[in-house]
């Protein structure tokens, strides 16, 4: 990206631009730096303090849309894009567009005018980008076509019109999509060298939405015109079971194209439920093979579902459990317990007696305390990992001959997952050694004792040594 910064300053308002390219200066490592994928978040208000500190990847949330920078036609806002973008520029991130074509948030006066002004309106909006800002990384060319295209009718779950202009693009045509695949012939015009995306809602969720969602995809594949997909994964759009919305990453994934998640957020008011939400999601979409980066939207309180706690910033400005997990789930830094570790004790052992001390692999990110979940057993363990009888507990073989706990960690990461610790419990009566009968000395009525027999072989031996 760097590249192109001279280039970029003779275009973008000098005064502007400069003052952006010294905020925001990067202060420490972000999160996923060095990962071959990125984690980022949106440019937005609040979103933006110490950015680079903790995201690889900058999204407009708002600025970048159409409705925002011409709301007024041919009186073009700039101000926030700009800043959005110097903050990719000035700390060498990726950038994405966020974007051209959509239902929603487009200029009002674009409805009422016939059919190719509004083409060429169009046009004129790719091209105002394409020379303002000349290395725009990733291009969300058509936002929600399934649900909310530009087509002058209600979005899915709005009571209020789209946008009315698809028409002036091909409207459905012979393929039904007619108009977003002249969005992104028109985009590969504009900026051949980005990277250009498609981004829908609810697909993740709904594998009809899926297929279609797909269709769409391969009807721009066939014609060279696409590079990669992107999904939103929103709190709303993330319910299902989890084996269905990996299920339904495979189709995407089976296109061929690389994956992004395009706007993610997790909600949870309470820290615990928001904690294992990001357990159970987070996981399924970065470890996916397909998927290239991630983008958050929104990570503090101001973000737009601030009533659903979806901030990993509390109000009082610290790091939140989900968070502090996040950092070591990117990283491999989460402390593990060694799985299928297996202790013994007598059944006779006296109360706090010792079984033994678990094996752990401890990070930066410090072990606090250990856990016994399923804890019906007569043991505790202590913030060592120690197990030990408990100070009433008392072990009877014959009633309970093996106990399996299943333990975890605690620390500033949330918790591990929970592993299986065997305790067997030794009987007593099997235990001992028993006695061995000592050798009969008598040489009536049994076998003569075998140590007897080799005394006399070996006199025996001696004497008729002695005769030769």
């Amino acid at each position: 990206m760097l590249k192109n910064i001279k280039k970029t300053l003779g275009l973008v308002s000098a005064s502007c631009l400069l003052l952006a390219l010294n905020a925001n200066a990067l202060s420490k490592p972000p999160i996923a730096e060095g990962n071959a994928k990125f984690l980022g978040n949106v440019y937005a208000g609040a979103q933006v303090q110490d950015f680079a500190d903790y995201w690889n990847q900058v999204t407009p949330e708002n600025a970048g849309k159409w409705g925002s920078v011409e709301r007024t036609r041919d009186v073009m806002n700039w101000n926030e894009l700009d800043k959005a973008y110097a903050l990719a520029v000035n700390n060498d991130i990726p950038f994405k567009l966020h974007v051209l074509i959509w239902g929603n948030q487009q200029p009002g006066w674009m409805d009422t005018l016939p059919k190719d002004e509004q083409l060429a309106e169009i046009e004129e909006w790719f091209a105002a980008l394409a020379n303002r800002y000349s290395d725009i990384d990733f291009i969300e060319v058509v936002n929600e076509p399934l649900n909310a295209p530009p087509n002058g009718e209600n979005p899915r779950f709005s009571s209020s019109p789209a946008a009315n202009y698809s028409e002036a693009l091909g409207g459905d045509g012979t393929t039904g999509y007619d108009w977003i695949i002249k969005s992104f012939e028109l985009a590969r015009h504009y900026f051949p060298d980005s990277n250009l995306l498609i981004n829908e809602y609810g697909i993740i969720n709904e594998t009809n939405l899926t297929k279609e969602y797909v269709k769409i995809v391969n009807l721009l594949k066939e014609r060279d015109l696409i590079d990669s997909v992107g999904f939103q994964a929103h709190a709303f759009s993330t319910t299902g079971a989890s084996s269905n919305l990996k299920n339904n990453l495979d189709l995407l994934a089976a296109t061929g194209l690389d994956i992004y998640v395009t706007e993610l957020d997790i909600d949870g008011t309470d820290d615990a439920v928001q904690l294992a939400s990001y357990k159970r999601l987070f996981p399924i979409f970065w470890d996916h093979s397909a998927v290239k980066g991630i983008t958050l939207w929104g990570w503090r309180p101001g973000l737009w579902r601030d009533a659903e706690g979806a901030y990993l910033i509390d109000k009082s400005g610290n790091e939140r459990p989900a968070l502090l997990w996040l950092k070591s789930y990117i990283n491999d830094d989460i402390p593990t317990i060694n799985a299928d570790q297996m202790f013994t004790i007598k059944e006779d052992a006296a109360a706090l007696a010792s079984v033994g001390q678990l094996s752990f692999t401890d990070t930066t990110n410090v072990i606090t305390g250990f856990t016994i979940n399923n804890n019906t057993s007569p043991f505790v363990i202590d913030d060592e990992g120690n197990i030990t009888l408990s100070s009433t507990g008392s072990l009877d073989y014959e009633s309970t001959s093996s106990y399996t706990l299943s333990v975890s960690a605690t620390g500033d990461f949330g918790s591990t997952l929970a592993v299986t610790v065997t305790v067997n419990i030794i009987d007593i009566t099997e235990a001992v050694t028993p006695e061995v009968e000592p050798e009969s000395s008598s040489s009536s009525g049994g076998s003569m004792p075998w140590s007897l027999l080799l005394s006399l072989f070996l006199t025996r031996l001696v004497i008729t040594k002695r005769k030769a």
